[in-house]
């Protein structure tokens, strides 16, 4: 979202860098079709972007009420340059932990049409050292029974978080890679 500078709160969000978000980004250029759920929100930067390419729906769920409040400060400055085209294509926050709003989404998703399940983009960037919640992830979508039909996406840094290879040795395809410096956004395949 050029030209928009969001609201960070002083916690331990990390958001998505620029440059890992421009990476990911300029090889996903059209949105048109797809949706973008993001698992762990922060700033909703990675939710926002996909909107400002067309993304048809976009939901932002956030756990920690501290950072909800920043995340819809960026999307009220969405807003007052893009009011029109939110009522068309609308972004959700949600003030919820990931497996929660999970546990809700599968129905609501399992009533969309198949195109549109292929067309979903699931995406997880909780704090790097969040473990469990990397490993719920992993359990929810990639090991358990195939629910999910659209794209998995997480992020994390070889350095304070889990390594590529750690995905590779539980199963885990990884299709395609986009890095800056030791952090990396991955598309994960069964």
């Amino acid at each position: 979202m050029r030209g928009l500078s969001f609201y960070v709160p002083n916690s331990k969000t990390r958001p998505t860098s620029v440059m890992l978000r421009r990476r990911f980004f300029d090889a996903h250029q059209d949105w048109s079709e797809c949706s973008f759920i993001d698992l762990c929100a922060g700033t909703g930067a990675m939710g926002l972007e996909a909107w400002s390419r067309g993304a048809c729906k976009v939901i932002l769920i956030e756990r920690a009420r501290s950072v909800v409040t920043s995340t819809g400060k960026n999307l009220d400055l969405v807003r007052e340059k893009f009011a029109e085209q939110l009522n068309e294509r609308p972004v959700h926050i949600q003030n919820t932990d990931a497996a929660k709003f999970i546990g809700s989404f599968r129905a609501e998703y399992e009533t969309w049409g198949q195109e549109d399940q292929e067309n979903a983009w699931l995406f997880l960037d909780p704090p790097y050292d969040a473990h469990p919640l990397y490993k719920w992830f992993l359990r929810t979508f990639l090991q358990e029974e195939e629910w999910f039909k659209g794209k998995l996406l997480i992020e994390s840094d070889t350095q304070k978080g889990l390594a590529p290879d750690w995905w590779e040795s539980r199963g885990v395809k990884i299709s395609k890679i986009y890095t800056q410096g030791s952090s990396y956004i991955a598309r994960l395949e069964r």
